[in-house]
């Protein structure tokens, strides 16, 4: 695999994922909200851990984040040329009936009522004879391998999952209060995957990657699972306290003031002449500017929740934005720290001081009160 470039300090529209997140040794806006919430525990989910494997489901649901950026932000023909519907077997078997065949007992049952018989063949033998003796099967491998081959370079997404989208395009267009949300550049030029590569004035390499940048609104999505169908505002709430997005907040803030000077000087890459156009412009136009999550609530058929959209817009200095941050100085001090102490090569790891249940200590451990309950010495015991 060739090697990322290593991109200087700068804007730049229209950067690859891989590119972005394979420039090395820049600390993301998503890092340190991990490390507010992880402490230490951030390098162990981390690049630097040879031992991290991400979870299949994670990457599953980045898809699908990334999906509904493209159609929420760029529109119905940037999703299309970067996702596509994966073949689902039910919908196969409900088009098809027994001419689609899922394993090498279907494929044998189909073909000898055919007055063939195929039997003792390898797989890949059964599938080739059923290929060039009954073309007219629908055999699941090759369903995937024909798919794979004609969606090159795309991501896939199910039939249900692309009927969610549509479901939040539909509910966020019609929100009578979204509108300003979505207020474009005079000359309606939509601003999104905006990459910020900087460095700070501890010399730490840095990049924040924001998913809409709007004359008025940084706009971030984001997608929750209710579990419990808890009142979605209460949901909401612990969700962004959850992942600490008050601190990726504050970052992305920083990084758009950033953006702003890097603009003024001529450092921008990329982008269509429009996009670019307007970047000139942007730092006296954005003025008054606020933060914007759009917080789905992805729809459970088994718990019978819907789909709902909730936009929570903070203003500048709010007081979220200021827990945000302390939450973010906090995070930096942190892995300034641990780099020093451990570096990225080595595991990090804290020892905490010896601990006490005793009152008054200044390291204390508590105890459930149950324990308590348990251990009530009768009359008769002795120590």
């Amino acid at each position: 695999m060739p090697e990322i470039e290593q991109l200087p300090d700068g804007v730049f529209l229209g950067l690859e994922e891989k590119i972005y997140f394979g420039q090395k040794g820049r600390l993301g806006s998503t890092d340190l909200a991990k490390l507010h919430t992880r402490g230490v525990g951030w390098w162990w989910s981390s690049e630097y851990n040879p031992d991290f494997v991400p979870e299949a489901e994670d990457a599953k649901s980045r898809t699908f984040g990334k999906a509904l950026h493209a159609l929420i932000l760029e529109g119905e023909e940037a999703l299309n040329s970067r996702f596509s519907l994966i073949p689902s077997k039910d919908e196969m078997r409900a088009k098809h009936g027994d001419l689609f065949c899922v394993t090498v007992g279907d494929i044998e049952k189909a073909l000898e009522s055919r007055g063939m018989n195929p039997k003792k063949m390898r797989k890949d033998e059964i599938i080739a004879y059923a290929r060039s003796r009954a073309p007219d099967l629908q055999v699941w491998d090759t369903v995937e391998a024909g798919w794979a081959k004609a969606n090159v370079g795309k991501l896939g997404i199910t039939a249900a999952e692309r009927r969610q989208l549509e479901v939040m395009e539909r509910s966020i267009r019609g929100h009578h209060e979204m509108g300003a949300l979505f207020e474009t550049t005079p000359d309606n030029v939509p601003i999104s995957e905006v990459s910020i590569l900087w460095t700070d004035e501890h010399g730490l390499k840095r990049r924040a990657r924001l998913d809409a940048l709007l004359p008025k609104y940084t706009i971030d999505l984001k997608t929750l699972t209710n579990v419990g169908q808890r009142p979605l505002q209460f949901a909401a709430g612990e969700h962004v306290a959850k992942w600490a997005y008050h601190c990726q907040m504050a970052d992305h803030h920083d990084a758009r003031r950033r953006a702003y000077r890097m603009i003024l000087a001529g450092q921008v890459s990329g982008g269509t002449v429009a996009e670019r156009k307007w970047l000139s412009l942007f730092p006296e136009h954005a003025v008054n500017w606020a933060y914007a999550w759009l917080l789905y609530q992805r729809p459970d058929a088994k718990a019978g929740q819907a789909p709902i959209v909730l936009p929570w817009a903070e203003d500048y200095g709010s007081q979220l934005h200021m827990d945000g941050i302390r939450a973010r100085r906090r995070a930096i001090d942190l892995y300034r720290r641990s780099v020093a102490q451990f570096g990225l090569d080595k595991p990090w790891t804290r020892i905490e001081p010896v601990h006490s249940t005793a009152e008054g200590s200044v390291h204390r451990v508590f105890l459930p009160s149950w324990i308590a309950e348990e251990a009530i010495i009768g009359e008769d015991d002795e120590l």
